[in-house]
């Protein structure tokens, strides 16, 4: 059972026994970077899902953004590190589904406006040679999250905008 308060409202839920989690690491307040990918991490968070006594306790594990330091070549190190705490624990195996990379066409990113075809224009990102030769490391347990699909699913309300933008500036 959850309560909380949403726009001065309180609300009361059951909860979701299907719930997951999506581990991208943390930063404190001194600007360091704290990853959550480790084995260590791992059993913690299936611990937690035990207490809880959730139907389906599920993770999904992002090897960019503060789990890599925003480092995107370190994303291959940590999927890495991932499939072994599965190969090395059942219950990590059961919990985590997904390991997810960032991949555009072109490696790493570029500010808007220099004009590099099918570069990132936010965070770094594994060029498409590097995507398809590590994402045959496991099927399993590997997402590859393309820049338009991440853009189009969590910034909706500004790709509208962006794209609006971009019709109207090209005329």
């Amino acid at each position: 059972k959850q309560t909380f308060i949403y726009r001065n409202w309180e609300v009361n839920t059951p909860g979701n026994p299907l719930t997951h989690t999506i581990l991208r690491g943390a930063v404190n307040k001194h600007g360091q970077t704290i990853p959550n990918y480790h084995y260590e991490d791992l059993i913690r968070l299936y611990n937690m899902y035990a207490a809880r006594d959730l139907e389906n306790p599920a993770v999904i594990v992002d090897a960019n953004h503060s789990n890599s330091g925003k480092q995107y070549l370190e994303q291959i190190r940590i999927v890495k590190e991932v499939l072994h705490s599965c190969h090395h624990s059942a219950d990590v195996k059961k919990l985590v589904k997904g390991v997810m990379i960032e991949s555009y066409i072109e490696p790493g990113n570029q500010k808007v406006g220099d004009g590099v075809y099918g570069k990132s224009i936010t965070d770094a990102c594994l060029g498409w040679a590097e995507s398809e030769k590590y994402s045959k490391i496991s099927d399993r347990y590997i997402i590859i999250k393309h820049f338009y699909l991440l853009m189009t699913v969590e910034l909706y309300e500004q790709c509208r905008w962006i794209n609006t933008y971009c019709t109207l500036y090209r005329r």
